[in-house]
């Protein structure tokens, strides 16, 4: 093992080798490890022990990022210590460092009431195209659980038959293809 300097020229080396889902991926680790390299630059680290690599994830904590947050940093910085040990560069530091763990289903989020739903949609103006749009996406979105990304990729041309329904084909976040469906409310077809 070389155990050299870090620099954070190694990040292109590194995005270019990693397999990610998505240049949005990609792009988020870069702005992750952007952040570590700051951390690094401030206390003058340019070889990493895993105690550093506690103190930059608690340095993190101390900031009141979301649990979310935290883990995508955390996961980025994994992925460039595997990725250097594997090329010989610098050992592993990061590998096993616990991190804050995401409960998914009940990730802190806070949702609108039915009244403030119905209040948004009434206040749509309907005699432009724009407002009929967004009246839909809003609809679509609080009736099925679409998320925004979902809703930007959806096209006319996606809306099918599917099983005597009227369905939307619509792409998730990180899936290449639009294999899923949600089935649209009348409103919303309208």
């Amino acid at each position: 093992m070389n155990d050299i300097p870090i620099k954070e020229e190694m990040t292109a080396e590194f995005l270019a080798d990693l397999d990610a889902p998505s240049p949005a991926t990609t792009e988020t680790y870069r702005r992750a490890l952007r952040r570590f390299f700051r951390f690094g630059v401030q206390n003058h680290l340019a070889r990493f022990t895993r105690q550093d690599i506690k103190r930059y994830r608690d340095e993190l904590s101390e900031h009141n990022l979301s649990p979310v947050t935290m883990r995508v940093y955390m996961t980025s910085l994994r992925k460039f210590f595997e990725y250097l040990d594997k090329n010989k560069i610098h050992p592993d530091v990061a590998r096993d460092v616990r991190i804050t763990k995401v409960d998914v289903l009940y990730e802190n989020k806070s949702f609108l009431t039915a009244q403030e739903t119905a209040q948004i949609i009434k206040s749509i103006d309907l005699n432009t195209e724009k407002g009929k749009r967004n009246r839909a996406m809003i609809h679509l979105s609080v009736t099925t659980g679409l998320l925004g990304i979902e809703l930007s990729r959806a096209f006319v041309k996606d809306i099918r038959t599917q099983d005597g329904k009227t369905v939307l084909f619509v792409q998730g976040k990180g899936c290449p293809d639009k294999n899923n469906y949600v089935i649209l409310p009348e409103d919303v077809l309208k």
